[in-house]
């Protein structure tokens, strides 16, 4: 049942699991004139979430959020910390990452080496267009823009807090565009490569509407999350800690 719900669900549901199974322990099992301490019990949540969610097959970087919820949030608590900062932190995470939750797409942040590389597969010597396929803060695009001064750029970026950051960046850049729109209304024929660093939930929507609707001879470049059935033409690893890969499609 948990692997057929949004990550973010599950992740809700084990949370809501762990909590009622800390609280038989607590109120039926342990010793109730001596209970354990409070951040004994959230550290035995956390583990019971993370033990849960590995069953349940959540991806790996659930397992650190999940651990770590309860007992950083009972740390939090108990510090004198104006409940506002709370409030900010929350608005300021929910419009970076306003695609989390519909989509499935949070925001990802593609590293020097990873755009060094990428830049690498293009070529300078031609005139190309190149669109970011949830371009977030434009890391990538600010930085190959400049390189390929010849080619013309654009970022489609939804989360409103992203798409400003990415928008001031591209400031003064010529060949470089950001919108705030959903890439999949907009016509994927008039790109020559396509780069999209999105999760493993968008990719098969992404395979089976790309065929017809994608240049021929243009190329996608898909950072880290490969297409589920198309074979890609090249797989190329990035040094870095993450051991990033880019897959590369030929249509």
């Amino acid at each position: 049942m948990i692997k057929r719900l949004r990550p973010s669900l599950s992740a809700l549901l084990i949370h809501i699991l762990s909590c009622l199974l800390v609280l038989v322990y607590r109120f039926v099992i342990a010793d109730q004139e001596n209970p354990p301490p409070l951040l004994h019990l959230t550290i035995t949540q956390g583990i019971l979430a993370a033990i849960i969610g590995i069953v349940g097959g959540l991806r790996a970087w659930w397992i650190p959020i999940n651990l770590l919820f309860f007992p950083l949030l009972f740390l939090a608590l108990n510090q004198t910390i104006n409940p506002l900062w709370y409030l900010f932190g929350f608005v300021i995470i929910w419009l970076l990452n306003w695609n989390a939750f519909g989509e499935q797409v949070p925001l990802y942040l593609s590293g020097q080496k990873t755009i060094t590389t990428l830049a690498q597969q293009l070529d300078k010597n031609t005139i190309f267009v190149m669109a970011d396929f949830g371009c977030g803060i434009a890391s990538v695009l600010v930085k190959i823009a400049k390189e390929f001064p010849q080619a013309q750029f654009v970022g489609y970026e939804t989360a409103p807090l992203s798409y400003l950051i990415a928008k001031i960046r591209s400031l003064g850049i010529s060949n470089l565009s950001i919108k705030r729109a959903s890439f999949w209304t907009t016509d994927w024929s008039q790109y020559d490569v396509i780069y999209c660093f999105l999760s493993p939930a968008p990719m098969p929507a992404i395979e089976e509407g790309i065929e017809n609707r994608i240049k021929p001879g243009a190329k996608l470049i898909s950072n880290s999350f490969p297409l589920p059935e198309k074979e890609f033409l090249t797989k190329i690893p990035v040094d870095d800690l993450r051991g990033t890969l880019l897959y590369i499609y030929q249509y």
